[in-house]
């Protein structure tokens, strides 16, 4: 079967040889986040796990305003253009994204108290600590594209998923036990100082590739990039709040136990999806360069692989995650019990995930952003309704339903969007 799937394409050997890779680098992220989670669970509860996650909020998703699209723009120009053309734009978005990032976080210390006020934070560290690490987040997510783009995906893995959360989980572990430090700041004090060394980390790397480079000057004008990478920072702020938004109105609308429960159980269904990220990765920078030098054979062919792969991994996953769901929530204590049924709603939920291949990557490295931008706002339009309308009766169960509601939307309808285009089906029939 193995050999089938890898017939005598490279590009396709490569997909799967590397996406192991990055998959054994995003599990190990992932454990770190999950004992990340489950130590902030165990030693200071529900209530400042919802803490964290709203924390959490702030700087994903404030972090997507100054990179203004310039990390998945970066992708293609790194895996389509001269290294020196493409050095040239991440100098300009580093100074502008810098800029703009610095802007943002004085304007949120300022106004802290009405954030931690309309975000239902009780703790105001939670909300400077979430606007310093905009600048953070934004620096470590550019640097990581450059990487991406030059395929080096270890590093872009190590980056984007699991880097935060190992630095963050060691200084929490060290100023816990190793300096009694135990006030209710210190799980997020952990993670922003592991943001830190995570951005400077990002730098040496792409500094040591990029040193010999010699930038040049490309033919986009600094207004014309803009301009290019804007559709992209749209799609990528939809689809983040299209996973936060229900975290948000949560906290807006329910006590932060809930939010604690319900980000527990977010990341835990986020598994089914590894995957898909796993080979999105190393797929994307190939996926441009098969669609612009014209070769349809090979952009079929790794399409193909990846929806296959990705259903069956996806489908095991999940029903790992239901059987043993209570065994799972016990260990981050028995409140946490509480997210059982929600567990298993997200779970189903997920199957349009599961059935469907990488549609964002198709629409992103193939100069359609536009549309995929129109088809996200649509879904957050969709999401953002229903959880205005049901999680002030139904809470984390409204919020659920309407994250589903939303991801199956765009979901579905890229991939007819992509079938008329491409004529290629990204939905995997088993039975066929």
């Amino acid at each position: 079967m193995l050999s089938r799937l890898l017939g005598e394409n490279n590009d396709v050997k490569e997909l799967l040889f590397k996406s192991a890779s990055f998959f054994i680098i995003k599990s190990f992220g992932f454990l770190s986040g999950y004992i990340f989670v489950l130590i902030i669970s165990n030693l200071f509860g529900a209530t400042v796990n919802g803490y964290v996650a709203m924390s959490f909020s702030i700087f994903l998703i404030g972090s997507i305003i100054p990179r203004l699209g310039f990390d998945i723009n970066l992708v293609k120009m790194f895996s389509s253009k001269s290294f020196g053309e493409a050095k040239y734009y991440y100098k300009k978005s580093i100074l502008i994204s810098g800029l703009i990032s610095l802007i943002m976080t004085i304007v949120g210390f300022a106004l802290k108290r009405q954030f931690g006020s309309l975000l239902g934070i009780e703790n105001l560290d939670y909300v400077t600590m979430g606007f310093l690490s905009i600048p953070l987040w934004t620096f470590t997510l550019i640097n990581s594209a450059v990487l991406r783009g030059m395929k080096d995906t270890k590093w872009h893995s190590f980056l984007t998923n699991a880097g935060r959360f190992i630095f963050g989980l060691i200084l929490l572990l060290t100023f816990y036990f190793g300096m009694d430090e135990r006030g209710i700041a210190v799980p997020i004090l952990s993670h922003t100082i592991g943001m830190a060394v995570l951005a400077l980390a990002s730098y040496i790397l792409v500094y040591r590739r990029l040193k010999s480079i010699q930038s040049e000057k490309g033919d986009l004008e600094t207004k014309s990039y803009i301009v290019d990478s804007a559709p992209l920072m749209f799609s990528s702020a939809l689809i983040l709040l299209l996973g936060w938004t229900d975290t948000i109105f949560l906290g807006v609308f329910d006590v932060a136990s809930n939010v604690g429960i319900y980000h527990v159980v977010l990341k835990l269904v986020a598994v089914i999806g590894f995957s898909l990220q796993s080979m999105n990765s190393i797929l994307a920078p190939k996926i441009a360069k098969s669609y612009y030098t014209g070769d349809q054979e090979t952009f079929n062919k790794l399409l193909q692989t990846v929806v296959k792969i990705n259903f069956y991994f996806s489908i095991g996953l999940m029903l790992v995650l239901i059987l043993f769901r209570d065994p799972i929530l016990l260990l981050f204590g028995e409140e946490f019990l509480g997210g059982s049924t929600l567990l298993v709603i997200l779970c189903v939920g997920q199957l349009t995930n599961t059935i469907c291949g990488p549609v964002g990557v198709v629409f992103q490295m193939t100069g359609q952003q536009k549309t995929f931008q129109n088809l996200i706002l649509i879904a957050f339009l969709i999401n953002l309704t229903l959880n205005f309308l049901l999680i002030p009766t139904y809470g984390i169960y409204g919020a659920a339903i309407s994250s589903i509601v939303g991801m199956s939307f765009w979901n579905l309808a890229g991939v007819f969007i992509i079938q008329k285009k491409h004529d290629i089906l990204l939905i995997y029939n088993p039975f066929k």
